[in-house]
């Protein structure tokens, strides 16, 4: 990846066949030269552990990580959306606040009012984070619309992954 505002260095990634992580190398842009970058976890800790659980740097269990926070949010989208279900009078009760009535009933008003304000926010942190891995959890579809040349019996995942960004498979 050439420079740009956000890193103004020359990105190299490359994976060997062997390991299935990138390997990552910054070059200054008018050098070449390699530039060491400290070595530590720093924000990349909590980046990884957010979505894959992993506490090591190249941990073994990623995409059992992957699996096990993919099976929580879907427990949390459907435990969203089977509760506005239930909830019949989600709306009515958003617009219904008692704070004349004081003690109990006024904090369950509170309590419903913010509850309703923050609902998109939680349908669309879990819907989107369970659609970043969808080629994980539902790989199916893909297999199926994206089938890999004659003799092969893999998913023509290139082919899927230009069509999805709009670009020409040729090109990727």
């Amino acid at each position: 990846r050439l420079p740009d505002e956000r890193q103004p260095a020359v990105s190299l990634l490359w994976r060997n066949a062997a390991q299935p992580r990138f390997e990552a190398l910054l070059m200054h842009p008018q050098t070449g030269e390699k530039l060491e970058v400290r070595d530590t976890m720093g924000g990349d800790f909590f980046y990884r552990f957010h979505y894959e659980l992993r506490t090591a740097s190249k941990g073994r269990w990623v995409v059992e990580g992957r699996w096990v926070v993919g099976g929580a949010t879907l427990l949390m989208f459907i435990a969203l959306l089977t509760g506005i279900v239930t909830h019949r009078r989600i709306f009515k009760d958003f617009f219904t606040f008692r704070p004349g009535k004081g003690g109990q009933r006024a904090w369950m008003d509170a309590h419903n009012v913010t509850g309703v304000l923050v609902l998109p926010f939680y349908l669309l942190i879990t819907f989107s984070g369970l659609m970043i891995f969808h080629t994980l959890y539902m790989p199916a579809g893909i297999a199926a619309a994206y089938p890999g040349a004659e003799g092969d019996a893999g998913t023509d995942t290139q082919a899927y992954f230009a069509d999805l960004h709009g670009e020409q498979p040729a090109r990727r």
